[in-house]
């Protein structure tokens, strides 16, 4: 695919981390045009979570290959799936999680709060639901705020830069603005009089969010 004549831009959105090979990292890092992005669920940073959900890995394989992606791409983007309140959770459980997303640095990470649902491994398994909704509540709060902080103390890193950027219109939240995404799948918003979807342009970021860049054109 990626040999395409005029492809600039192509996606691999994401692996379970115990399909992940080391043949994707050196494509990444052989093809231009694979962006430097990846959706790794993780789910959860407790190894015994882990193994009732039957994940197949463990935190420490976990950081063996987000290091392995960022060795081989230093400026690789990374989004996580994260579950709180699994089945039997203990608040040490739940700080492994955190300790995970400190470590990662994903730039977004999709936050659930666990429920149980009928038809499920964990339900045909009879894993019962048994951490209290206040704890979790409390627990994905706290994540959340602090994913937020992570997000955003990495992206004001960003600021000064100049990347690239694939138009796709007026911003949602302002129409005056165009919005974009850089190869790291990021939103890049930028000030311009001329409409630039599906337009490739370079902006320098001049002011970042934990949810999106902002910038100028050059």
């Amino acid at each position: 695919v990626a040999d395409v004549p005029g492809l600039k831009r192509l996606r691999f959105i994401t692996s379970h981390p115990s399909d992940l090979k080391p043949e994707l990292f050196q494509a990444f890092k052989d093809l231009p045009n694979l962006m430097p992005y990846l959706h790794f669920p993780a789910q959860s940073g407790s190894n015994e979570v882990l193994k009732r959900m039957r994940r197949g890995y463990t935190f420490d394989r976990y950081m063996e290959l987000v290091a392995a992606a960022r060795e081989a791409v230093p400026d690789m983007g990374l989004a996580g799936d994260t579950i709180i309140g699994f089945c039997g959770e203990t608040e040490e459980d739940f700080e492994k999680t955190v300790e995970l997303h400190e470590r990662t640095r994903y730039q977004n990470a999709y936050i659930f709060m666990y429920s149980e649902r009928d038809y499920t491994p964990a339900k045909q398994q009879g894993l019962a639901d048994d951490v209290p909704l206040e704890d979790k509540k409390r627990r994905i709060n706290k994540l959340m705020k602090l994913q937020r902080q992570w997000a955003e103390e990495e992206n004001q890193k960003k600021v000064g830069q100049v990347t690239d950027v694939f138009g796709e219109g007026p911003s949602k939240k302002d129409p005056t603005k165009q919005e974009g995404r850089n190869p790291q799948n990021q939103v890049v918003i930028v000030e311009s009089g001329r409409d630039l979807t599906g337009q490739f342009y370079q902006a320098e970021i001049t002011k970042a969010t934990n949810a999106a860049l902002y910038g100028r054109l050059v």
